[in-house]
């Protein structure tokens, strides 16, 4: 019975042998998928590390050129406000020469009309005599009034 028992045992020692076989290449194949998925860990974990080097690469370049914009925008802002201080000025200078020549032309117009309204002194000038008053009565035509002496006195012939 000893034959028996020994092909028992040798068949379950190889029994166990295969499913040591079979764990042994179950394992290998699970440190496989977990090396597998380490590595895959660390690439992604390195892309991320790049990603956010980019991102942060474009924040800072988004920051510099806003600096850059803000800086020329505050450039531009200053020149605008110098040359309109320019302008003003100038309109103003403008301004006062034509109120100094209009008030110039005012105090000329002014004294001119002042001085033609004061009584200027008059020179003694010829002066027409008035008559008379006229007598009273009544006046008679040529045709009644007689002339001359009573030689000549008729007709008004010419000869």
């Amino acid at each position: 019975m000893c034959s028996g028992g020994d092909n028992r045992r040798r068949e379950a020692e190889r029994r166990q042998q295969e499913l040591n076989d079979e764990a042994a290449r179950r394992q290998a194949r699970l440190d496989e998928l977990a090396a597998q998925r380490t590595l895959q860990a660390a690439e992604q974990q390195a892309s991320m590390a790049e990603l956010q080097a980019q991102q942060a690469d474009a924040i800072a370049a988004a920051n510099a050129e806003t600096a850059r914009l803000q800086t020329e925008q505050v450039a531009r802002v200053a020149g605008i406000e110098a040359q309109n201080n320019a302008n003003t000025l100038a309109v103003q200078q403008e301004t006062a020469g034509r109120v100094r020549r209009l008030e110039r032309a005012g105090n000329v117009a002014s004294a001119s009309l002042r001085a033609m309204g004061q009584t200027q002194p008059k020179a003694p000038t010829a002066q027409q005599t008035r008559r008379g008053a006229k007598k009273g009565g009544a006046r008679s035509s040529s045709a009644g009034y007689s002339r001359g002496s009573g030689s000549t006195r008729g007709t008004n012939l010419s000869i």
